[in-house]
């Protein structure tokens, strides 16, 4: 069938192939005029063929990227192991490396046994002049540690220290390797000892100490007399132990006090007692908060009985201070804008143990002022302006709420009046917000402004149920733009009657056909005007274009106001429905010479339109108004009078 003129480059693979394959190009060659049904049979045949060699292909291709993927799984757990293998290699070295620091702060290889250094006598230490009388006072305490520093330069030395009453005796070790037999063969062993080499005597009473806390530092502390050093012991509680133990030599040898410094270190207070306020200044720099809290109770209920003792006297009045500094430590941390909201809370619980109830309260009102500035500062303002404050007013209010919530656990009832206090400041910050983007807007309309009032109003009433009345508090703030919004509006309104009435004909609407019709029975409805269809005589109604539109401009003025109805807007609303509706009736009044289409008009405005709107405001303020049904009267007896007047004339 090929053979009868059909064209056999539509079967050319190498179509497919090109980048610049354009199917419906393709489509028109096969289906030709000149194209059978054998032909078109064969070639749906050809491309049914080619599309499963093709389904074939990428199966094949498929399968054999998943085996490389498997290969290379393979290949990355291998890797892992041999990452696991290198990281516990690593984690010998660091161990090996720890040991030999070890070895050169105490001269002693691990794992053999070193003899007690309270065995360690004044007496064995090479160059020590033994006449020295203040040599001559037994030692109060002693041990071995490492001295990093001596002045500002880095000596990395082993030493032991005296602490005499009169004096400090700082002596090297030096590590020396003794060999010897064992009894049960001929084998030898090393066996390690140290001697003691003199460094320096300072004197107690010329001599101060001072505890390092920095990062690498955790474990140091400075002692200066004529020379300074700086010693790192084993441990942070042995570094406590050992600045506590300088500091009362020197604070008795400075004193004059006994000579047996031993009695003075005798207290009848436990012996944790002493050593709490060097381990709640550690805890404080090291931000452990919660423990520095739990020592300082302990430490309170320790000293409660003790009160007679000096030793006692003293560790509470270093208490006092180091109170003060964790206190203001912990306000500071509730000042942290990444801080979370459980750790704000165990915050303001670590205050309130520590009888910081001003403090925690204050701190944590001042954390969720600075959430609230980040929400308003991070809110985006795009889109329609009801949409923002939909989105402003909720994001606030849910704060509020949230703070309410939170802060009623934690404080219980004490605080009230400072929180109200505070919601006020906050809600100020909320109108400002509010106001720049809805009143002050270039494009804003009195439709838009009493909806995002609403919107705000409504998100505030949610409070209403945590016993947070602050509807009438966010009311006050805004009344005043609320009063220029209803003045310029009532003002537009008049304005726009002025124009209508000097434009108008004074003849009935005529209807340009059905269409016409309709649009004034939708504008009418749009008015609130019931049986609209009862004005309609034909083509037409006895109704003037300036009575339609007043009473549509009406409407929609009734029902915007109504929303920001209020004490403070009353009197403005009032007096705008006064000037609108005064300003149609007196030139109706002013051209009436007892045409019945004038009294029509009368009928409508005062009887339809204005009772309309009178009836849109009480039902929103809940109950008849006074002042508008006044407004109401006189209206009404101005034209009555008018229509008896010209009666009589007639």
């Amino acid at each position: 069938s090929w053979q009868t003129g059909h064209d056999t480059t539509t079967m050319d693979e190498s179509l497919f192939a090109s980048k610049h394959f354009d199917v419906d190009q393709y489509m028109s060659t096969v289906c030709t005029k000149d194209a059978t049904p054998a032909m078109l049979k064969e070639t749906v045949g050809w491309l049914a063929s080619r599309a499963q060699s093709a389904s074939s292909e990428l199966k094949s291709t498929i399968y054999r990227h998943h085996a490389q993927y498997i290969s290379i799984g393979r290949d990355i757990s291998k890797l892992d192991a041999e990452v696991a293998t290198l990281s516990g290699l690593i984690q010998e070295q660091t161990a090996v490396m720890h040991d030999l620091e070890s070895v050169l702060a105490t001269g002693t290889v691990p794992g053999t046994v070193v003899a007690d250094v309270g065995t360690r006598v004044l007496a064995d230490v090479q160059g020590l002049d033994r006449s020295n009388p203040v040599l001559a006072d037994a030692t109060i305490y002693q041990g071995d540690l490492k001295l990093y520093q001596l002045k500002s330069q880095l000596v990395n030395l082993a030493v032991h220290v005296f602490l005499l009453p009169s004096a400090i005796v700082i002596a090297q070790l030096r590590r020396r390797t003794r060999t010897q037999s064992t009894s049960s063969s001929d084998e030898l062993s090393s066996h390690h000892t140290s001697s003691m080499t003199l460094l320096s005597v300072e004197e107690t009473h010329s001599s101060t100490v001072a505890e390092l806390f920095t990062e690498d530092g955790r474990t140091g502390f400075t002692l200066d007399g004529r020379d300074e050093y700086t010693f790192r012991a084993a441990s942070s509680s042995d570094k406590r132990k050992w600045v506590r133990k300088l500091q009362e030599a020197i604070d008795v040898a400075k004193g004059g006090g006994t000579t047996d410094v031993h009695d003075a270190f005798q207290s009848q207070a436990e012996q944790w007692l002493l050593e709490v306020p060097e381990d709640m200044n550690s805890l404080i720099a090291q931000r452990e908060f919660s423990g520095a809290v739990d020592l300082y109770e302990k430490a309170m209920d320790g000293l409660s009985g003790g009160d007679s003792d000096p030793a006692l006297v003293n560790v509470g009045a270093r208490l006092k201070p180091l109170l003060d500094k964790l206190a203001s430590a912990l306000c500071q941390e509730l000042l942290r804008p990444t801080l979370h909201r459980q750790a704000i809370r165990q915050t303001v619980l670590l205050l309130l143990r520590l009888g910081k109830e001003k403090e925690a309260r204050t701190h944590y009102l001042d954390n969720w002022s600075q959430t609230i500035q980040r929400d308003f500062r991070n809110m985006k303002v795009e889109g329609a302006t009801e949409l923002f404050v939909q989105n402003l007013s909720q994001a606030f209010f849910d704060r509020l709420q949230a703070t309410c919530k939170e802060f009623t656990l934690l404080f219980q009832d004490s605080g009230v009046v400072a929180y109200v206090a505070w919601i006020h400041i906050q809600l100020q910050h909320f109108v400002d917000v509010f106001v720049r983007q809805v009143f002050d807007s270039s494009n804003k309309s009195f439709a838009t402004i009493c909806q995002c009032v609403v919107t705000a109003l409504t998100e505030a009433h949610k409070l209403l149920g945590l016993r947070l009345d602050i509807e009438f508090a966010l009311m006050d703030l805004l009344s005043a733009h609320c009063i220029r919004a209803v003045e310029e509006a009532g003002s537009a309104w008049v304005d726009s009657t002025a124009h209508q009435l000097m434009e108008e004909k004074w003849e009935g609407v005529q209807f340009v056909g059905r269409q016409g019709r309709d649009a004034f029975l939708a504008k009418m409805e749009a008015a609130g005007v019931p049986h609209a269809g009862d004005y309609i005589v034909g083509l037409g109604c006895a109704l003037f274009k300036a009575s339609v539109d007043f009473a549509y401009e009406s409407h929609e003025f009734a029902a915007n106001a109504a929303l920001l109805l209020s004490p403070a807007t009353l009197v403005p609303i009032t007096q705008c429905m006064a000037n609108a509706f005064y300003l149609f009736i007196n030139k109706l009044i002013s051209l009436f010479s007892g045409e019945d289409s004038f009294k029509e008009n009368a009928v409508f405005i005062l009887d339809i339109v204005l009772h309309h709107a009178i009836q849109i405001f009480e039902q929103r303020h809940g109950g008849k108004m006074a002042n508008l049904q006044k407004l109401s009267e006189q209206l009404h007896d101005k034209w009555h009078k008018t229509v008896h007047d010209e009666v009589s004339i007639i």
